[in-house]
């Protein structure tokens, strides 16, 4: 596009009363700031309702454990007192083997001296039966002694879990104890869920209500939206002396949106709406390039139109930016050709809240 366009003249949109419009500028500051507390409130009700679902739940897996180890202790102390008779009874058999083993052996050691040099042999394996049944002994013994350190063990576990009539009770008691606190912290788990569920709701019902208001407020032009429009209205005459060339209209753009802070985005399109140059924004303190809006067509946005049919620089009403969460406008202003003729439309977003923040 080489076109040449001329300045269009600055007309200033109708405003309110002095009074009432700073007053309304009061307003529309308290809003914005109310705005930008929405968001906050319902990430905290979001952290304190997920903090109170954590508490219910690990209140609901206490209660469980608690119930299944004091199962599987029971269960666990019955088997081993089980165990421990049967291996009692099994000892006792072991001994008295070893017992008559011993006394064979004995009677067996007199025959095979009776019987002299023909008895030898059989000697000693009478005396290699009675040392096995010594050893049998022994071991026998052994086992005994720890067999009565685990009967003793599980006695002492028996008497913390709760065995026998009495302990039942006692037992009893302190699971239904252990019981209470768990559902204690349960009912405190859910009144604190039903309190975030409830701030979470305000939020919703802070942000809708900002919402409307500033929707309501943004019919109203201010003397910032002035300031936004005179600042837009000095790059149209910029341009105006120059040709919509691509490449010089991004150096223009990127100069201008340096200095002036309140605005997040500047791009251009040509007569049918399709952007021509790359949207140049704000990050921080840099002006970047951003491919993102080259090309686009936007000759059937609300934005375009307005701009497209305006005399001079106008805004649009206020709407939230997908990009930041705050809320903006955009100021829009024909470029047309020496006969009037539309040669492309002009557009920036102004950061309402930056913008107000100015005064």
């Amino acid at each position: 596009m080489s076109t040449l366009c001329a300045a269009i003249p600055f007309r200033p949109p109708q405003l309110p009363a002095r009074a009432e419009s700073h007053r309304l500028e009061e307003i529309a500051q308290t809003a914005v700031r109310l705005a930008a507390l929405g968001p906050e409130l319902a990430a905290l009700a979001r952290a304190l309702e997920a903090q109170a679902q954590n508490q219910a739940g690990q209140a609901g897996r206490a209660a469980a454990t608690m119930e299944h180890l004091t199962t599987a202790v029971t269960a666990a102390t019955g088997q081993l007192r089980g165990a421990a008779a049967q291996v009692g009874t099994a000892l006792g058999t072991v001994s008295r083997i070893a017992d008559q083993t011993k006394i064979i052996s004995l009677n067996a050691s007199i025959e095979a001296v009776r019987a002299g040099a023909s008895g030898r042999a059989f000697g000693v394996v009478a005396d290699e039966v009675k040392r096995l049944a010594d050893d049998a002994g022994a071991t026998t013994r052994l086992i005994e002694t720890r067999v009565e350190e685990m009967n003793t063990s599980i006695g002492r576990v028996g008497a913390i879990v709760g065995e026998g009539k009495a302990g039942a009770a006692r037992s009893a008691e302190t699971i239904a104890a252990v019981e209470d606190e768990v559902q204690g912290m349960s009912r405190s788990a859910g009144a604190q869920l039903e309190s975030a569920q409830r701030v979470h709701g305000l939020g919703d019902a802070v942000n809708a209500l900002t919402e409307t208001l500033l929707t309501e407020i943004g019919a109203f032009r201010f003397a910032a939206h002035r300031r936004a429009e005179e600042a837009l209205m000095g790059l149209v005459e910029e341009l105006a002396e120059r040709r919509l060339e691509r490449f010089g209209v991004e150096r223009t753009l990127e100069r201008w949106l340096a200095e002036w802070t309140p605005f997040e985005l500047a791009y251009c399109t040509d007569a049918a709406g399709r952007q021509f140059v790359d949207n140049l924004r704000r990050r921080g303190d840099r002006v970047e390039y951003d491919k993102s809006g080259y090309g686009r067509d936007w000759s059937e946005r609300p934005w375009f139109r307005q701009g497209a049919a305006a005399e001079g620089v106008t805004s649009t009403d206020l709407y939230r930016s997908t990009a930041t969460g705050d809320y903006c406008f955009t100021v829009v202003a024909p470029l047309r050709d020496a006969d009037g003729e539309l040669c492309g439309v002009l557009a920036a977003d102004v950061n309402f809240r930056r913008l107000l923040a100015e005064d």
